[in-house]
């Protein structure tokens, strides 16, 4: 069916058709001379045409022809064509290079719009264009699910990526979500085979809703994206890089829209180093991950001021308030509310604590709380707490470490 449809795009060009109709596939057809191919019999099947008449001479295509259209811009497919065609489509291969033949003609399109002035016109032909293609994945996934899904979920994606050009919301959300669910059952079905094409739908819907300024809701979906990239980059390095380097980058420019400018620049940086290793300065994804990381805001320098003293401080008002006979690790677990740690100490005390910093609910009033509880005598550290105090005063020693939250 691919050779048939360029031995008519080779057919079209000679003539300098606009268009690829029926006489040039017809005409086509004999130049494969399968007067009793099975092609030839659906075709009196379903359309009463008598391929007899179609043509008056028998000839054949060279390789250099039918390699010359492949090479060359796609044409569009006459509408009658496509009626025949879309009618072919009860054959699973024919359906195949349809839709691959379709998409060919939506790229070439693509391509053309920034030469062009009517970039509307195009965008609609593309979008109705993706629309026949997805109408066909869809019957093909009905009649055999397991060989169809990935056409039928590509086609989603594609149409869904047209629609956002055009600014249609519901109908990208529409098709992201539908192509999240699919994947997501195959996923559970079998995680080997769908594992990536799942981190890659949770991965779309992410950039979906940091398009429309959710960049909230996108940082939650690039985690759970990242985290199933990272174990197949584990498993197999040179293989999923790219996958793994690209999750990495979204995930860097949605923590700089929310204004986390120091987990922008570690994790950008991540993915950078990760990509000169494995695949050179001179790839165009190492360029386009330098770029980003060169062009991302810095965070502003960040005065703290205070040391480990204010958080036993706090530790021990949180206790009296609580009316303890001694101060916990608990208590200064809750006093890091209320406190701003500089990276360093962050990840030096999630470590020792087997904290998650990020999910304590920031809390202000840190400092009228210090100062109410000078007027109480104090109380005890209890032994675990004074073991743990040890090491921290080793590991910290007198160095300012956070602020207090305002």
């Amino acid at each position: 069916m691919k050779n048939i449809l360029l031995g008519a795009k080779y057919l079209a060009m000679q003539e300098n058709a606009k268009e690829i109709g029926k006489k040039h596939f017809l005409k086509a057809i004999y130049g494969f001379n399968p007067l009793d191919s099975e092609l030839i019999r659906l075709l009196k099947k379903y359309f009463d045409i008598k391929t007899q008449n179609s043509c008056n001479d028998i000839f054949s295509f060279s390789a250099k022809e039918l390699e010359k259209a492949d090479e060359s811009e796609n044409i569009n497919i006459s509408y009658e064509l496509k009626d025949i065609l879309k009618k072919l489509c009860v054959n699973d291969k024919y359906a195949q290079s349809y839709m691959q033949y379709l998409n060919s003609i939506v790229y070439c399109l693509y391509e053309k719009i920034d030469k062009k002035d009517d970039v509307d016109f195009d965008i609609f032909n593309i979008i109705n264009l993706l629309k026949e293609s997805l109408e066909i994945a869809k019957i093909l996934h009905i009649k055999n699910p397991d060989k169809w899904a990935r056409d039928y979920t590509n086609s989603l994606h594609y149409l869904a990526d047209f629609y956002c050009k055009e600014n249609r919301i519901d109908d990208v959300k529409r098709l992201y979500k539908h192509s999240l669910k699919m994947t997501k059952n195959l996923y559970i079905k079998n995680p080997d085979k769908w594992e990536i094409y799942y981190a890659q739908s949770i991965n779309d819907l992410g950039k979906f809703y940091e398009k429309n300024n959710k960049s909230n809701k996108s940082i939650k979906l690039y985690k759970k994206s990242l985290k199933m990239t990272k174990k197949l980059y584990i498993k197999n390095p040179s293989k999923w890089v790219e996958n793994y380097t690209k999750s990495l980058n979204d995930l860097a420019i949605a923590y700089e829209k929310e204004l986390k400018f120091e987990k922008s620049i570690r994790v950008a940086k991540k993915a950078l180093k990760i990509a000169i290793l494995y695949l050179g300065l001179d790839n165009y994804l190492t360029k386009r991950y330098l770029t980003n990381f060169n062009s991302l805001k810095r965070p502003l320098i960040i005065c703290y001021n205070k040391n480990l003293k204010t958080i036993f401080h706090l530790a021990k008002a949180i206790a009296i308030r609580k009316k303890c006979d001694s101060i916990t690790i608990i208590h200064l677990v809750k006093s890091l509310a209320f406190v701003e740690l500089s990276e360093e100490s962050k990840n030096k005390l999630e470590s020792i604590l087997n904290i998650n910093y990020e999910g304590i609910e920031p809390k202000t009033g840190g400092k009228k709380l210090i100062k109410e509880t000078k007027q109480y005598p104090n109380i005890p550290y209890d032994k675990e707490l004074k073991k743990l105090i040890v090491i921290l005063e080793k590991i910290f020693e007198d160095k300012f470490i956070c602020r207090l939250r305002k």
